[in-house]
């Protein structure tokens, strides 16, 4: 390779000499030669001068100082733990809790949304019985001797107040529900909705019963017990998913348990050194490059 590489540098030294001086002169160049030729030297700018910039000017030097000094220990020591949950289905097991929390959740909120409409139907059952209220006690009013009346003003009256109060009760839940955070918070506060919304549309029918006059109020309390009867189920649904939420947290958090976390060696750094179990991390470190320097030299012996 020397004397293929020694000829080619020959061949251009001969090409640049005159024609007679090349037939007659022999160039020889070395690979020491070509090494002192093509040797780097550094300009006086480039090496870093400390306080100083590559004009010569004076700087802030780039370690300021003033820090506090910081005090290393002798020796620095720390566990290095396996968990084994991690090996015992842990991940699964979080993963299907946590899906089931999203579940939970999603739940929670349907069920917040047909407790509104629970609500909205109880209201409208006790707008009802509140207007044949007002009516009848204007009739009376007309007609202050009229026996029947008064009584009819006085009943419709207590339809009213009966009507009204498990609707108040159904608003309240339902703004509870939807306000509530935690999903387990607003599955109750749902069928408490429900209840309250069922109540209004019973008492509604009751106060409407056969009287032709009072069809309406029987229509809008039947409709509050549909919306009511969604709304419960619904709110069973999204109990149903909070229970199972919490049953997947609680599998999850059982995984392992009892095993903690198994300490499979120990480290130490001390003097710059690095121990593990007590052994010299170095010395394996140097068994490695040996046996990668060995696999690479065998590599080498058999192409050449």
């Amino acid at each position: 390779m020397a004397k293929n590489w020694s000829a080619a540098v020959l061949c251009a030294f001969a090409g640049l000499l005159p024609a007679p001086a090349a037939a007659e002169q022999v160039v020889t160049v070395t690979a020491g030669d070509c090494r002192r030729v093509v040797a780097h030297v550094a300009a006086a700018d480039v090496e870093y001068r400390p306080g100083v910039d590559v004009r010569g000017r004076k700087v802030a030097p780039a370690d300021l100082g003033g820090g506090p000094p910081i005090k290393l220990p002798d020796e620095i020591a720390f566990d290095i733990k396996v968990d084994l949950r991690n090996f015992l289905g842990g991940p699964d097991a979080d993963a299907r809790a946590a899906s089931a929390a999203v579940t939970a959740a999603d739940k929670a909120a349907a069920a917040a949304v047909t407790a509104e409409s629970a609500a909205v139907a109880a209201e409208a059952a006790s707008t009802e019985a509140q207007a044949l209220s007002t009516a009848a006690a204007a009739a009376a009013t007309a007609d202050p001797d009229n026996a029947a009346l008064a009584a009819a003003a006085a009943t419709a009256a207590a339809d009213a107040a009966n009507v009204a109060a498990p609707a108040a009760d159904a608003r309240a839940a339902a703004d509870a529900a939807d306000g509530a955070v935690i999903a387990e918070d607003k599955a109750a506060a749902a069928q408490q909705a429900a209840d309250a919304a069922a109540a209004a549309g019973a008492a509604a029918v009751t106060a409407a019963g056969t009287d032709p006059g009072k069809a309406d109020l029987k229509t809008l309390g039947t409709a509050a017990n549909t919306a009511a009867a969604t709304a419960g189920t619904g709110a069973a649904a999204a109990t149903t998913a909070n229970s199972a939420r919490t049953k997947a947290f609680t599998d999850a958090a059982r995984i392992g348990e009892t095993l903690g976390e198994p300490v499979i060696g120990r480290v130490r750094i001390k003097g710059f050194r690095v121990y593990f179990n007590d052994r010299l991390l170095g010395d394996l470190a140097e068994a490695e490059l040996a046996r990668k320097c060995r696999e690479i030299l065998r590599e080498i012996n058999r192409r050449n």
